[in-house]
């Protein structure tokens, strides 16, 4: 590439690009058919009702008019193909599938940008006017390619190619390009980000003019105003701010400090009161894992308090997974389940309560989930409780609960559990079983031994959670009041919770590269080409080592840095996003729409690291640059195809 050539005429090609980019997007709003993108009709919803209504949405307030009409576009569009019930419009008395995930809460920027386009179409008809707003994400995806350019030419020299390739690259992204025309607030968030990078970057490498800082403090806000997942904006800001303001020579010990006071903080946040294996989602003050002078086996107890607040809210209190392969060996057989229980209350008049006991929470491939508990009258003395349950064949997941308290408990009530127990076959539930250890890893029960499939059953071991107060706080500003602690607690627990964080990796992977419609449409070639572009990863990993060290080492080295942090943080955070779905019915695997918004960081990287790697092969196996570009984008350009095809020849068949 003539890199003078390029100087002067860069606003020309990179129009180019951006203008690539909008009729590659254009093929995609036409291609795939309505209603074929993740919660497109919840997001669409949000949008039709700011049209009717002039005002924002109210959460959890449908207009079950429109939503029978949408249902009948639904059914209309084949949305319901291979569905077992198809739902009738004219008698809807719950949501169904595709309006199962109402989007009325979300913040509103992106409803408001999407509703323009609806309210200036002139059909009727609901598929028309979710083409028309398809439009206004294919707007957003022109602001992203732009902004990559715009935060690749704040860290590269002029001249460079990294400033046409890296743009143009994401503008070829099946998986970027079949979600920034969508309808979806990810759309917005992809888009403010990315802007906001641009200004972070900006405002690290020129320092803090009233523009620059302007500029990242209103996309912060923008983002605050458009979805959850941006509000990994505001640390970055506040560093992005520092970074702006410090002179050059004391920024390293800024880095310094931040990762020093990350280390602190992060010890700080922590205890070891929490017992290991549990799971907890109460918000309870007091640790679930507490010394009691009543626990049968060992010190150590559960303990709850029923009225505290569960987040997130549809969990059961306190859980734990059963480890994968023990699963595996379960299905089709029977498990007896038994704990010790027992309650106080400050009210001594009361000697006896009745609650729900515990479950056996079992979740097949026919994707139902079921939990066996019984009733129980508990009283101030442990009681020891137990009963069997067959499990189905087709078992994918168990995971033990502990009580959930309908309606008002008692003021004051205090549960206790100890010496869970779940033993491989037909158990007599009348007899105490005999705990081996103050472990509980296996025992005797009635003259039968048994190994126990509930890990750390007696509370005795502890693990590091954060501290209730943290916990609680984090859980109102994160996605879904998912709670740290669990998250941290499924990067722990390889046994119990490791299966969710391969099949999330292999899901994000899978879909930034292109998984289509509601991630079921895979690229044609499958496993073949996924594997191609995952030795293409692993190559640009291995290459972005040596970028740094470019041009004897003039790289920007602090903008290097943030755009690495929030690379981790964000794709961190898509990672991590669906962990918290190990114990409900369907199992969340997150998709790479939550971690777009860094595909500005993202494709640098990729490119970075191709670049460095292709210069190896130029100096030592002596092929030319130019075989190695054309190679490059012939199998960009051979992805695109195939997405395309692949996408048509779906949703024709």
């Amino acid at each position: 590439m003539n890199s003078d050539w390029f100087k002067k005429n860069e606003r020309i090609i990179v129009a180019g690009i951006v203008l690539y980019a909008v009729i590659h997007g254009l093929f995609y709003i036409h291609i795939v058919p309505p209603w074929q993108h993740y919660d497109e009709p919840t997001h669409f919803e949000h949008a039709w009702m700011i049209v009717d209504t002039g005002r924002l949405p109210e959460p959890e307030v449908y207009d079950w008019d429109f939503r029978a009409d949408l249902v009948r576009s639904l059914i209309e569009h084949n949305f319901y193909t291979g569905e077992l019930t198809v739902p009738d419009p004219d008698n809807l008395t719950h949501a169904p599938t595709g309006l199962r995930f109402p989007q009325l809460d979300d913040p509103p920027l992106y409803y408001l940008l999407a509703s323009i386009p609806i309210r200036l179409t002139a059909s009727p008809d609901l598929a028309d006017q979710l083409i028309a707003a398809r439009h206004a994400s294919l707007l957003l995806l022109a602001v992203t390619i732009f902004s990559i350019w715009g935060m690749v030419r704040e860290i590269t020299a002029p001249g460079s190619p990294y400033r046409i390739f890296v743009p143009l690259t994401a503008a070829m992204l099946p998986g970027l390009i079949d979600l920034m025309t969508a309808v979806n607030n990810d759309v917005g968030a992809v888009a403010v980000i990315s802007v906001f990078l641009w200004g972070c970057v900006r405002l690290i490498r020129g320092g803090p003019s009233p523009v620059n800082i302007l500029w990242v403090l209103l996309a912060v806000l923008a983002g605050v105003f458009t979805k959850s997942t941006a509000f990994l904006a505001v640390p970055l800001a506040a560093i992005a701010l520092v970074l702006g303001i410090l002179p050059g020579h004391l920024r390293r010990y800024a880095w310094i400090a931040l990762a020093a006071g990350g280390i602190v903080l992060g010890f700080s946040l922590l205890y070891t009161e929490e017992p290991a294996y549990w799971y907890r989602a109460t918000s309870q003050d007091e640790p679930v894992r507490v010394l009691s002078d009543s626990a049968p086996h060992g010190d150590y107890a559960l303990y709850l308090e029923p009225a505290a607040e569960i987040t997130p809210r549809w969990l059961r209190a306190i859980n734990q997974p059963f480890a994968r392969a023990d699963v595996d060996l379960l299905r089709g057989q029977t498990v007896t389940l038994g704990f010790w229980m027992w309650f106080e209350l400050d009210d001594p008049s009361v000697t006896e309560i009745q609650v729900t006991s515990p479950s056996l929470n079992i979740d097949g491939l026919d994707a139902e989930t079921w939990s066996v508990s019984h009733p129980l009258n508990l009283a101030r003395t442990p009681m020891f409780f137990a009963f069997t349950v067959d499990i189905p064949a087709d078992t994918v997941r168990l995971w033990v609960s502990t009580t959930r308290q309908g309606g008002s408990p008692p003021e004051g009530l205090r549960l206790y559990f100890d010496g869970f127990v779940a033993a491989e076959g037909a158990h007599a539930t009348e007899v105490v079983p005999v705990l081996s250890d103050q472990t509980a890893s296996s025992g005797d029960w009635a003259g039968t031994p048994f190994r126990n499939l509930v890990r750390n059953g007696s509370a005795e071991a502890s693990w590091p959670a954060f501290r209730p107060w943290a916990d609680n706080f984090t859980a109102r500003l994160l996605p879904d009041n998912v709670r740290l602690t669990i998250l941290l607690h499924t990067v722990m627990d390889r046994e119990g919770a490791g299966w969710y964080y391969f099949g999330a990796g292999e899901n994000l992977f899978e879909t930034f590269w292109g998984r289509f419609g509601w991630g079921h449409v895979p690229l044609p070639g499958g496993e073949f080409l996924y594997r191609v572009f995952f030795w293409l990863v692993v190559l640009a990993m291995a290459g972005v080592a040596f970028y740094p060290f470019e041009k004897g080492g003039s790289v920007p080295v602090d903008a290097l840095l943030f755009l690495g942090l929030a690379f981790v943080l964000i794709w961190f955070a898509a990672f991590a996003r669906g962990a918290i779905y190990i114990f409900v019915e369907q199992v969340f695997l997150p998709s790479a729409r939550y971690g777009l918004p860094a595909i500005g960081p993202t494709v640098f990287f990729l490119v970075a690291g191709w670049f460095s790697a292709g210069r190896y092969l130029m100096k030592y196996a002596r092929v030319s640059g130019f075989y190695l570009t054309v190679v490059y984008f012939d199998l960009l350009l051979t992805l695109d195809v195939l997405a395309l095809w692949g996408i048509g020849r779906f949703y024709s068949g």
